[in-house]
């Protein structure tokens, strides 16, 4: 179990230094599994906060996807790589960018929490 805590702590600092998107691909590969809850709050922000690329923006607004909560739902339903404009690598901005935010918004006990879970889903 101390080990586990060690681990994690590495992989906080390691995310602290390097971005969450770089050590989860480093440490699991590109089809990691995570697990990222978001709170009420954080789904009600317009995808202005997301800081996307001009492509990636006009393609979430133009189908009417205008929160991050919206943006999630048409992730999770599958839906979002059917819109209109929408290549791999805006899919994959997209993706990064909800992922980054999420984390961001978490404490650091969460982020922890969360790390714990990854190392859990991806080491079975």
């Amino acid at each position: 179990m101390e080990n586990k805590e060690m681990v994690v702590n590495e992989l906080y600092n390691a995310v602290d230094k390097h971005g969450l998107i770089r050590v989860i691909h480093k440490m699991f590969g590109n089809g990691a599994k995570m697990n990222l809850g978001f709170t009420k709050n954080v789904c009600g922000i317009s995808i202005e906060e997301l800081s996307l690329s001009v492509r990636g923006f006009n393609v979430l607004k133009r189908s009417n996807l205008d929160t991050i909560g919206d943006v999630i739902d048409a992730m999770n339903d599958k839906k979002l790589m059917t819109l209109r404009n929408l290549g791999e690598k805006t899919s994959r901005e997209i993706k990064t960018k909800i992922v980054t935010f999420g984390y961001a918004s978490l404490s650091d006990k969460d982020k922890k929490e969360f790390l714990r879970e990854v190392i859990e889903l991806n080491s079975k």
